[in-house]
């Protein structure tokens, strides 16, 4: 899948480079290539770095193929194809590349392709090892500097495919530092990319993750506007990994138009376990749908498909998003009145959630043990954990309306006393046409019971098993 996933985005002359490269051996130089274009040479390495395929010898212009690159694949695919074309004198220039290269004529290529390589082999690698909130940091400079370079002059065909690729990997980063306008602009830039590049299936995989972003921006209007165009392309696509993300967010789409329980037939009847769920944006669609079960009455459930995402962040070592389960699992047992058990696992979340420097689950931790202090009766504490989490954007709290039942409870148990004169932010600020009606109904309904008054405190177990 990977290997089509990379090749379909090449162009008849972008792919017999590739071949030519590929049948260097151990690795390859541009010098090596005289007569093909800077241009092509340059989209193709930056494309080998976005998938980590390459590594880039210090300051020569020699590239070796990494553990990661399925060569195997490649060459099953060069045989089919009939191509037997290479670059005959390989060897003996390997031999002599690893001495001495001329890297005046490799910097004249493009100026900030030392640059870009960098931060792509940088970002890659910290990805890999799940170190989040520094692949952030690398992504979106990266996004920055492509932006900015096309703002001032169209970028090159090459370049438009490094700037797509690079934006598909920071968006599915994004629950973790959301970052929402700016994304939201590059990924309608990769869109229009895509368009121009007349490349359906990245056409689609931009519009299932455009739609994830107006979702999280609490816009599902826009949301499901870009989910059904995406899922009409899909259906001709041919695609498996594509389809499994579309029946995903199927799901998602349910819940946004209020049919939960058609949220979890999809749920059972298509997807069957929370293992087949397999990147962090359906991770938390299953987070969500915990939700779903646990107002629906089946708890049990709910929190069983919190234990299993736990066990798989466990068993892929993703602590970034094992400190979102703990939350969600923490906000679950609150909505059973099990305070103390979800004090458990707020204080888990919280800890992995420091340690790893995800500030986004650092504060949903945060807003959950201010409840657990308001519910013991630890009213000075939850001002004090309170303090800690003043200074987050106003954004944050809005992002919190997905995590409906927890926001309830805060809202009711200690921030209606707070936000409206720290933030300015009151319950008529949210467009209750455009969000999902779970979450419509919850502002309404906290509107009437917040103008009569609130017996919050006296309907919450404070005891738990």
């Amino acid at each position: 899948m990977e290997l089509y996933n990379f090749i379909a985005v090449l162009d008849k002359e972008q792919q017999t480079a590739l071949k030519k490269l590929i049948l260097c051996g151990d690795g390859f130089s541009v010098d090596w290539f005289q007569d093909m274009p800077a241009s092509l040479l340059t989209g193709i390495v930056l494309k080998l770095h976005t998938y980590g395929w390459i590594s880039h010898e210090g300051k020569s212009d020699l590239y070796l193929w990494t553990p990661e690159f399925p060569k195997p694949d490649f060459m099953k695919w060069i045989d089919q194809s009939q191509t037997s074309t290479g670059f005959s004198q390989t060897p003996d220039q390997f031999e002599t590349c690893q001495v001495e290269k001329n890297n005046e004529k490799s910097a004249s290529i493009y100026p900030e392709r030392e640059k870009i390589l960098a931060l792509l082999d940088r970002a890659v690698e910290e990805d890999k090892s799940r170190k989040i909130s520094a692949a952030l940091a690398d992504y979106d400079t990266l996004l920055d500097t492509l932006f900015n370079m096309h703002e001032s002059k169209p970028l090159p065909e090459n370049l438009q495919y490094t700037f797509i690729h690079v934006v598909e990997k920071r968006a599915r980063l994004s629950l973790f530092k959301p970052r929402m306008r700016k994304m939201i602009t590059y990924l309608s830039y990769a869109i229009n990319m895509a368009e121009s590049l007349r490349n359906q299936k990245m056409q689609a995989s931009l519009d299932l993750l455009l739609g994830q972003h107006y979702w999280v921006a609490l816009d599902i209007k826009r949301a499901l506007s870009h989910w059904r165009r995406a899922w009409e392309v899909v259906e001709d696509l041919n695609d498996a990994d594509l389809l499994k993300m579309s029946l995903k967010l199927k799901i998602l789409s349910y819940v946004g138009k209020g049919q939960h329980f058609k949220a979890i037939e999809q749920y059972e009847r298509l997807i069957g376990n929370i293992e087949s769920f397999d990147e962090d944006f359906s991770l938390f669609n299953g987070m969500v749908l915990s939700f779903i079960y646990t107002d629906a009455g089946m708890p049990q459930r709910g929190l069983g498909i919190c234990e299993s995402i736990r066990k798989q962040c466990v068993k892929k070592e993703n602590q970034p998003l094992l400190a979102l389960s703990y939350a969600m699992a923490g906000a679950n047992f609150l909505e059973i009145g099990q305070v103390k058990r979800g004090k458990i696992y707020f204080e888990k979340s919280l800890v992995i959630a420091q340690n790893e420097d995800i500030s986004s689950v650092e504060f949903i931790a945060k807003v959950g043990l201010i409840c657990v202090a308001c519910l013991e009766g630890e009213r000075e504490v939850a001002s004090e954990i309170y303090s800690s989490i003043r200074h987050v954007p106003k954004s944050s709290w809005y992002y919190l309306l997905h995590y409906y039942a927890l926001f309830e409870t805060f809202y009711r148990l200690f921030g209606k006393d707070v936000l409206a004169a720290d933030w300015g932010i009151l319950l008529e600020d949210t467009p209750l046409d455009v969000i999902a009606p779970v979450v419509s109904q919850m502002i309404r309904r906290l509107k009437i019971i917040l103008q009569e008054g609130d017996p919050a405190e006296k309907n919450f177990e404070t005891e738990g098993s």
